[in-house]
């Protein structure tokens, strides 16, 4: 059994409590509980990524001119094809929403999976996908009507909230199965997700990991790596995170009119898309040349 010291949750639960509390509260007591929770994404959950910029800057200096490029030059090179990534990734959702979205779904049952390293790689996995599915067990007509939104017609949408469905309950049973192995706090965190995919409406409950979680988790991780200090994280993030915005917000008025609401979900969710495939790909290579394997992996 892991120990309950070993998980950095542990300081989030805080965090966590009182984005449930904000997050009920917009969802039984205003009429525009959507909209704000979009700008909670996009505002507290988005700009984590802008944090990208320092392991950029980390694998130009670790290459020491081997490839005989200044590492200014290098750097300029990986910002282009980063954001070539993004633009691309924007296009593509456009072209072929329902391929995008099932990507999405995978690659960030992946990446949430990789927030609880504290546990077996195997479990890592499962309770990922058990965090991006969890909303098809309690509102899959929700659910499928937000894909349907997002440009996916009404057939396919109802395709992949079935397979997120039966992906949820396998998922589950393997988790079942290795309940005694985990800590207490690990099966505490586990059970508190399925009571707000079950309480909470899908765009909260969501809003709730990302924002609360995944983001936090995130920003921590890469400021103990690179020991900055909390003034060094937002200098680096700053630039990064205009940039981003100024992106969404030529994004949303380039889709064609939809209203305002289903206008912006687009807007994040798509540009959460364009944003996870070069974030993810660029983590790995990072992994690979920079960080060690006692650091991506403390316990097996």
């Amino acid at each position: 059994m892991e120990s309950t010291m070993n998980h950095p949750q542990s300081r989030l639960w805080p965090l966590f409590c009182v984005y449930a509390a904000t997050l009920a509260f917009l969802s039984l007591w205003t009429s525009h509980g959507d909209m704000a929770v979009l700008v909670l994404i996009a505002v507290f959950g988005i700009p984590h990524g802008a944090l990208d910029v320092l392991m950029m800057m980390r694998l130009s200096k670790n290459l020491n001119g081997s490839d005989g490029l200044n590492g200014r030059v290098r750097l300029g090179l990986y910002a282009l094809a980063y954001l070539m990534a993004v633009f691309f990734c924007l296009f593509l959702w456009i072209k072929v929403p329902t391929m995008c979205l099932v990507l999405l779904l995978i690659l960030a049952a992946g990446h949430f999976g990789e927030d609880w390293t504290p546990i077996a790689r195997k479990s890592r996995v499962f309770l990922g996908v058990v965090v991006v599915t969890l909303p098809s067990i309690f509102h899959p007509n929700a659910l499928s009507s937000y894909f349907v939104v997002l440009g996916v017609g009404e057939y396919q949408a109802s395709n992949v909230v079935t397979m997120m469905t039966l992906a949820c309950f396998l998922s589950c049973i393997v988790l079942i199965t290795q309940f005694i192995k985990h800590s207490m706090e690990f099966n505490l965190w586990v059970i508190s997700l399925f009571i707000a995919a079950a309480l909470l409406p899908v765009l909260q409950y969501f809003c709730l990991y990302f924002c609360a979680l995944h983001a936090p988790l995130h920003t921590l991780d890469v400021k103990q790596s690179n020991r900055l200090s909390w003034n060094q994280v937002f200098k680096a993030a700053l630039l990064p995170t205009i940039g981003t915005a100024l992106i969404m917000i030529a994004f949303f008025y380039w889709l064609p009119d939809k209203g305002l609401s289903a206008q912006f979900l687009n807007t994040v969710f798509i540009t959460l898309f364009a944003l996870t495939v070069p974030h993810l790909f660029l983590t790995r290579v990072y992994n690979g040349r920079v960080r060690t394997p006692e650091m991506i992996e403390p316990n097996k």
